[in-house]
């Protein structure tokens, strides 16, 4: 039986049957999607939602606009993705240990060929997935997010956020000192992503490893053992509920009825255009990162730049094309142009509480 190539539109189904678990930055923060005409993202600004009066005027005065007057257009540059991999059936043993003499079956080339292609598509739609989250990530706990790429020079896109809600306490305030508070910092910490301009009111608070096991031995014997319920999540349970087990964030118990706390020790692994390997943590072992319940997270996505897709925005873009030469071969393509933008970056903050 010849092989025939699958068509656009049956990639696309493939490619959407392939989509992977729930991710905690993409599906509780990322929630909406955006989808440019151009290569570049262009985002008017979200009105400051709940905090804004209403104009005052004299009665005999016309009134005056809202929600269409002053808007602010921000543009970004995203980053692209393409992961392009030849299709080999005759790596594939489909042998199990459930039918041992599975291998003693005469299996099918074209059974092998489609396995193939199915464990491609989904090893292409995780990394890209994977991808999303490591930039949905960086851009809520970091306010930046990079979209260096194999032929591009490296750019890290800023959003914005106020200078005041990057803190690095003083050494003599780190939480690890004996006598040091928690509960200060914390509420001044939400204080201060209330007061500035586009703020919003804490919610939730990640934690590294070590800040994790500070706050523990706090609820056990210390300053949040009257303060902290960790037996269940009054409503903040709402940010892992969902999840898979494997995700990595765990409950830690809620302060005083105000603030959700949960460990997050998720890392991602990076090769940069150098070849360079690199680690990266967008939450260290060391710091803390609180959100408002709503940092208007958007999932914005560019042209893909190929005719076969007809230079349409597509979030994912599946394609399966034979390459001709000696010899010829077929592959699987999927090509992406996300980046992930916080609309309001000041209802995040990031602190530094423990030495490095």
């Amino acid at each position: 039986m010849k092989i025939k190539t699958l068509t656009n539109a049956q990639m696309r189904i493939i490619t959407e049957k392939a989509k992977p678990e729930p991710k905690l930055f993409l599906n509780k923060y990322f929630t909406r999607t955006h989808l440019s005409k151009t290569d570049k993202i262009h985002i008017e600004e979200l009105p400051d939602g709940g905090r804004r009066l209403a104009p005052r005027v004299h009665p005999r005065l016309p009134g005056r606009p809202v929600g269409t007057s002053g808007s602010d257009v921000k543009s970004f540059s995203p980053t692209y993705l393409k992961l392009n991999t030849p299709i080999d059936p005759g790596g594939i043993d489909t042998t199990t240990d459930i039918d041992p003499y599975s291998v003693l079956y005469e299996e099918d080339m074209m059974v092998r060929h489609a396995n193939s292609r199915a464990n491609i598509t989904k090893e292409h739609v995780s990394r890209i997935d994977r991808t999303w989250e490591y930039m949905a990530a960086m851009a809520t706990c970091n306010s930046y997010v990079d979209t260096e790429y194999l032929g591009n020079p490296a750019e890290r896109v800023f959003f914005g956020r106020d200078s005041a809600l990057t803190i690095t306490l003083a050494p003599s305030a780190y939480w690890d000192l004996g006598g040091a508070s928690l509960i200060d910092p914390i509420s001044e910490f939400k204080r201060a992503m209330a007061d500035v301009q586009g703020g919003g009111i804490a919610k939730y608070m990640l934690v590294g490893s070590k800040v994790a096991r500070i706050i523990r031995k706090s609820a056990f014997n210390g300053e949040l053992k009257e303060l902290m319920d960790a037996r269940y999540g009054t409503d903040g349970t709402r940010l892992v509920r969902g999840l898979p087990d494997d995700e990595p964030i765990s409950y830690l118990g809620n302060i005083s009825n105000m603030l959700d706390v949960y460990e997050y020790t998720g890392v991602f692994e990076d090769v940069a255009n150098d070849g360079s390997f690199q680690t990266i943590k967008p939450i260290e072992d060391n710091e803390i990162v609180i959100t408002a319940a709503d940092i208007g997270g958007i999932k914005a996505f560019g042209r893909i730049k190929d005719l076969a897709a007809n230079y349409n925005t597509i979030p994912v873009f599946g394609r399966n094309l034979i390459n001709e030469g000696d010899p010829q071969t077929e592959s699987i393509v999927h090509q992406s142009a996300p980046i992930m933008v916080p609309a309001y970056p000041n209802r995040t903050l990031k602190a530094k509480v423990l030495a490095d």
